[in-house]
This record gives C-alpha cells, sequence and structure tokens, in this order.
C-alpha cells in the first residue's frame, strides 16, 4: 500500500482566546491510496482512492460583562471521492461521490464566584443524512487559579466512510445500508496541585455509542465485514502526573483504564472493540530553548482479547 497524503492549512486571529476574540480558519486535505493485494503481481487486484476534503470555519467569543459571554462557531465541509479498480480478482471500486455539511454551534456562558456554567446546541446538516441536533451543557468550580473540577455533557455524530459504505476486496465487504454513528457522553475531570513543582489531572467518563460503526467477522475465515453495533457503552478513566525536576525539564507519568461492553459481540472486532483495556506511560520533556523541546516518551498497553489479532495482547 502507497499512501500520499497532504494538508494546507490557514488561520487568522484577532484578541485573546481567554477573552474575546475572532478567528478564522482553511483546511485542505488531499489523500491518495494505491493498494496492491500482491506487489509481485500488480494485476491480481489494485484499488486506487483519490479523496478531498475542503473546510472553512470561524468562531467567535462576545464578552457581554463579568457573567454573562457566548461562543458561536460556524463549519463548512466539503468531501470528494473518486475511486478506480483493475484487475482479475472479482472485486469493486468505492466509486465517485461528493458530499457536504454545515454546522452552526451557539454555547451562552455564566460565571458566579467561583463557578463557571455552559448550555448550547450544534445544529449540523447533511447532503446525504438529516440534520442532527446536538446539545452540550458543562459546570465548572475553580476554587483556586490551579484548581479545577468539572462535568460535561456532550452528544456527537459520524456518517460512515465511503470506505466502510462501499469497500469490496477478497478479505473485506463494505455496508451500503450503514447508519450513522451516535456518541452520548458524560466525562468528570479535575486538575490540581500536589506539591509546588507537581501538578495531577484526571479525567473519568461514560459514553453510550449507539450505532457505532466497526469491522467486524462473524466466524472464523469469514470476510471483515462493515457493520452497526446496536449499542457499545464505554468506561474510562484516566490520570496525568506532571513532575519539574529540573528548571526546564518535566516529567509525566499516566495511566489510562478503558472497558467496552454491547450486547451483540461479535467473534472478532477490527477497530471499535479491539482497544488498550490498560495503559502505562512515562514521558521525560527538556525545554532546552525557548522554540526547542527535547521529548522521549514509552507507553505499555494490555489490548482486549481478540482472536484475530496477530500480535500479544501486551
Amino acid at each position: 500500500e502507497t499512501v500520499r497524503d497532504s494538508l494546507l492549512f490557514a488561520s487568522a486571529q484577532r484578541g485573546d482566546l481567554a477573552g474575546e476574540y475572532v478567528r478564522l480558519a482553511f483546511a485542505w486535505r488531499e489523500l491518495r491510496d494505491t493498494y496492491l493485494l500482491d506487489a509481485s503481481r500488480p494485476w491480481l487486484y489494485r484499488n486506487q482512492h483519490h479523496s478531498r476534503l475542503l473546510t472553512i470555519a470561524a468562531d467567535q467569543r462576545t464578552v457581554f460583562n463579568e457573567s454573562w459571554s457566548l461562543l458561536k462557531r460556524v463549519e463548512l465541509e466539503r468531501e470528494d471521492l473518486d475511486s478506480t479498480y483493475q484487475g482479475t480478482i472479482a472485486a469493486a471500486p468505492l466509486g465517485e461521490h461528493w458530499r457536504a455539511r454545515g454546522s452552526y454551534f451557539i454555547m451562552p456562558e455564566y460565571r458566579i464566584g467561583d463557578w463557571r456554567i455552559t448550555a448550547g446546541l450544534r445544529a449540523t446538516g447533511f447532503t446525504d443524512d438529516r440534520p442532527a441536533w446536538l446539545p452540550a451543557a458543562g459546570i465548572a468550580w475553580a476554587p483556586r487559579p490551579d484548581t479545577e473540577i468539572s462535568l460535561a455533557y456532550s452528544e456527537t455524530v459520524r456518517l460512515p466512510s465511503y470506505t466502510e459504505l462501499n469497500y469490496n476486496s477478497p478479505s473485506s465487504l463494505g455496508n451500503a445500508g450503514l447508519k450513522r454513528q451516535h456518541a452520548r457522553s458524560l466525562e468528570l475531570a479535575a486538575a490540581t496541585p500536589l506539591a509546588e513543582l507537581c501538578r495531577v489531572r484526571g479525567l473519568a467518563f461514560i459514553r453510550r455509542e449507539t450505532d457505532s460503526v466497526d469491522w467486524a467477522k462473524a466466524a472464523p475465515g469469514d470476510r471483515w465485514e462493515a457493520t452497526n453495533l446496536d449499542s457499545v457503552d464505554v468506561l474510562g478513566l484516566h490520570v496525568n502526573v506532571e513532575l519539574e525536576i529540573h528548571q526546564g525539564v518535566l516529567v509525566e507519568l499516566g495511566g489510562e483504564l478503558l472497558r467496552k461492553r454491547t450486547a451483540n459481540q461479535p467473534y472478532s472486532s477490527r477497530y471499535a472493540l479491539d482497544y488498550p483495556e490498560a495503559k502505562a506511560r512515562v514521558a521525560v520533556a527538556w525545554q532546552t530553548t525557548s522554540w526547542c523541546e527535547v521529548r522521549a516518551e514509552q507507553t505499555v498497553a494490555r489490548l482486549s482479547d481478540n482472536p484475530e489479532r496477530g500480535t500479544q495482547r501486551t
């Protein structure tokens, strides 16, 4: 497989992100992917994809007084795909497609004493699906400038990719009838110093994904097939400790626990249910100058059990 991924990004901002500001952003991404089933015999199976993604976004925060402010964001996005297939093996290309979406997000914020309360809505329209109305809300308490505890609720949707909808190869088969994925999340976060040069951050969350899109096998020897998992319940915990051991030298210690449950557990999952159940991380960062940082990191993970995985769980 040969992949060429190009990204052009530009943005302009006026004002301070901590106060009032206006920001514009533009992104153009182009992806070219050529996949050969057998590099020594390219005539057997050659699948080529060329996708383009254009995104334009603008957001603004308006501060009315010490208590009230308003955050607004507009996004426009267009995706184009051209795909061809050449080969003697029975298969098919993804085809030629385009789709677009537009979204508008508005979130008022109210501050009173040490508390900050937000509640908003994201309205998203699609050219190939029904509109989505996605609420978001949060409450945060900051008893000191360096300490904060927050609780947040949010919802997201994701449309299946064209690969998930239309892919057809000897080992994988897409599904044109896939539904869009909908997730609801509740997060509890806290950050506080443990000592003068030591800081800890923690995050616990629960998420329910409806019609989660995944590639799954029903039995050994079957093809991978794109499918909707009826519901996936996710429980996660993340802790990170930062310790400054010397001027400009920071040590980070992190740990994560993750659990996923679904009612219709497949024989094997390629993505959604193939995940690290436990993870430990250590990193050292050295700020050598104002413009240069040297960083080293090591992570150890224990993956979920998967009969089709070709590597060990750890």
